[in-house]
């Protein structure tokens, strides 16, 4: 008989650890003969005391031991339950399909596994063979984080798991394991990275990706994925995002009805442009392009507009930042699209503008909106100072378009979003 302090095979900083916890007794099948109280674990291998693990049956399943519709567990989910319960989980073990995420257990399922044996009989050559597949596991592992298995989603993602969970169903066909990564993993790269802002090298260490340019593509692929499954049905003036009636019953506010002097039955929308700061195109074109002169840097520019109640409608861009493109003449261009005028915005609609729009306020007003914008001093007459009723007039227009404000100011952190494409004019 051979006693061992060693027991708890850990993995830690890709080598494999050992913890003096407690003891195994390993036993030979002559050893087995002899005692009396292992009468019950008679036969050829080793019995090693000390360790926990599953029935070894290929009747019952692991997880609700029952005896109908199993797949076998693989090594990657029988490794997955040896470093996170500490059980053995034979070869040739069933269980049932629902249990499994992508090859390994879930959560749920993960929290259901018992071990129904204090000890594990295994022949010499499969301890042995067991050891070096979890030395070499280990080596071989890389990810910090793994969104398969159990991760804080609130801390690295900002989202819970079930919202995580909602996104990911809708890519889910779309998106291919590759030995780089797998579809969970892929999203939660892409959402780490428009949510957290890493970078990309932060990005491939976490993931036990080699470089950056892997990482590079598998946000471009999401990114892509989310572009044809999620914005049309979250983003836009089409139907399968949002109806007229809709609008209208779900984001006017009666309040702004009210302080306006306008029909409920209005659709109500403030638009205003904001910035994503980019980095110094090396191309030259794009530099002249993307050069901002009041910014003195290097930006595009978004035209996000919502209701007042601070739902984003649309963010249309990105487009050029040089001098040629401020608010009035990107908002003239938005004026001609069909979808914007036609589909969605009708005669009487309700447009906030600031003062950067005043170019366009006569264009939108001959195409039937009621535009409200903070008014101007009339030079031309000597105005030094707005009468009373134009003062309240440009104060209401500030007080609701403060909301358009806070979600520029939110959404600029989702650097991400907003690379480099081919500009809209």
């Amino acid at each position: 008989m051979y006693q061992s302090e060693e027991s708890e095979i850990r993995l830690e900083n890709g080598t494999v650890q050992f913890s003096m916890s407690s003891e195994i007794i390993v036993e030979s099948s002559s050893s087995q003969s002899t005692n009396s109280t292992s009468q019950s674990t008679r036969g050829s291998g080793s019995l090693l005391r000390g360790t926990k693990a599953t029935l070894k049956t290929e009747r019952r399943r692991v997880v609700c031991r029952d005896m109908s519709g199993r797949t076998r567990v693989s090594f990657k989910a029988r490794m997955q339950v040896w470093l996170n319960k500490d059980i053995y989980i034979y070869e040739n073990s069933r269980t049932c399909r629902r249990h499994l995420l992508n090859g390994m257990f879930h959560q749920d399922a993960l929290a259901k596994i018992k071990s129904s044996r204090s000890y594990v009989k295994l022949s010499k050559e499969k301890i042995v063979d067991w050891i070096l597949k979890v030395s070499t596991r280990a080596k071989q592992s890389r990810q910090l984080f793994n969104f398969d298995e159990a991760s804080n989603y609130i801390i690295l993602l900002g989202h819970t798991k079930a919202e995580f969970d909602s996104i990911f169903a809708l890519c889910k066909g779309q998106l291919k394991r590759s030995r780089n990564r797998s579809p969970r993993n892929a999203l939660a790269m892409f959402m780490m990275k428009i949510v957290r802002n890493f970078i990309q090298e932060r990005l491939a260490f976490f993931f036990g990706i080699k470089n950056r340019a892997r990482v590079s593509d598998v946000i471009h692929r999401v990114r892509k994925t989310l572009e044809k499954t999620l914005v049309p049905d979250k983003l836009g003036y089409n139907r399968s995002h949002m109806t007229r009636d809709e609008a209208i019953t779900q984001h006017n506010l009666p309040f702004t009805s009210k302080v306006l002097s306008v029909s409920d039955s209005a659709v109500q929308v403030v638009s205003d442009g904001t910035y994503c700061y980019i980095q110094k195109p090396s191309d030259i074109e794009r530099q002249l392009d993307t050069y901002c002169s009041f910014k003195k840097i290097n930006l595009v520019k978004m035209m996000m507009t919502c209701f007042l109640d601070g739902y984003i409608l649309a963010a249309d861009g990105p487009f050029k930042s040089n001098f040629d493109n401020n608010d009035a003449t990107i908002l003239n261009g938005l004026l001609l699209q069909s979808d914007f005028l036609g589909g969605f915005l009708q005669d009487d609609d309700v447009l906030l503008l600031d003062r950067g729009f005043r170019h366009s306020i006569t264009k939108a007003n001959k195409m039937g909106f009621h535009t409200f914008m903070p008014r101007l001093l009339q030079i031309s007459k000597n105005q030094m100072q707005f009468t009373t009723s134009d003062a309240n007039h440009s104060r209401k227009v500030t007080l609701l378009r403060f909301v358009v404000e806070a979600v520029n100011g939110s959404s600029a952190s989702f650097k991400g979003l907003f690379q480099l494409p081919t500009f809209q004019q």
